[in-house]
């Protein structure tokens, strides 16, 4: 997927030659001019210097294409699975893809309904589907869904943002606005150690309930443990206020059935994931 930071490379070589070719065109349009008096005919020539880096242009339409079709493949496809399957619960690589493709699908559900749609208007006009026209096809349902998120954002844009910058110049409403986001982050952040804590404890339990058994449900046990930091495990093991995880736990043995269960254990490694 290196293919589509090509652009880079790409984007100035051509500005670069699209202006050698301009100056090239317009050497040839000066030499054609005749001067009415022949005694005073003359050629006027340019220096038009060749770009370093220079392809013909077959080269360099065939790197478009590739900067192209790699951007779009990192955009719809690559991006979106790497992001779900970074936050997936799943223990195993295929079921991380797979969770990962189930939450994507709304997004593709989406991509899917305005490539229909393009599909049938193109077949009601007498098109034939065959692989130009449906790359053609394609390439519009991708720049329809590309635009209609740009209206929707640059619509709140023009407002908020204004708005914004007016608001920053009161210095009276940046300190209230500060102390309200730091009050705000501070209440976030505590929230965020108690739910934290409070599924450090619950995996802790689960640890121990499995402690004794054998099978995937004490390695992804394990697994799930393994994802805390270890301050945190310190910090919680030593303290006086916190249970004795090593000796007790609050789960009793009518929840083994369910702690050992693959969703349960899913949706807990999902969570610890989350902080």
């Amino acid at each position: 997927m290196v293919f589509s930071f090509l652009i880079i490379l790409v984007l100035p070589l051509d500005v670069s030659i699209t202006f050698y070719k301009k100056c090239l065109l317009d050497e040839s349009i000066l030499n054609n001019v005749t001067i009415s008096n022949a005694a005073n005919t003359q050629n006027i020539s340019l220096e038009c210097e060749e770009p370093k880096g220079h392809v013909p242009d077959d080269t360099l339409l065939g790197l478009w294409r590739l900067v192209y079709w790699t951007s779009q493949l990192l955009t719809w496809v690559v991006l979106p699975i790497l992001q779900s399957y970074s936050k997936a619960g799943e223990f195993t690589t295929l079921g991380r893809l797979k969770s990962a493709v189930y939450n994507n699908l709304i997004y593709y559900g989406t991509y899917g309904c305005i490539f229909f749609f393009l599909l049938v208007y193109a077949i009601s006009k007498g098109v034939s589907l065959n692989f130009d026209h449906l790359k053609v096809l394609v390439i519009s349902a991708s720049n329809t869904w590309g635009l209609f998120l740009l209206v929707l954002l640059l619509g709140y844009g023009l407002i908020e943002v204004p708005r914004q910058l007016w608001q920053m110049g009161d210095r009276g409403y940046r300190l209230s606005k500060t102390y309200f986001d730091i009050d705000k982050l501070s209440i976030d952040k505590n929230d965020a150690e108690e739910t934290i804590q409070e599924v450090y404890r619950e995996a802790k339990e689960v640890m121990n309930v499995l402690k004794g058994t054998r099978g995937n449900a004490r390695e992804k046990a394990q697994q799930i443990m393994s994802k805390f930091p270890h301050d945190l495990s310190r910090q919680l093991n030593s303290s006086r206020s916190a249970p004795n995880f090593g000796n007790s736990s609050n789960i009793t043995d009518a929840d083994a059935s369910v702690i050992s269960n693959e969703a349960y254990l899913v949706s807990l490694h999902f969570t610890s994931t989350k902080y």
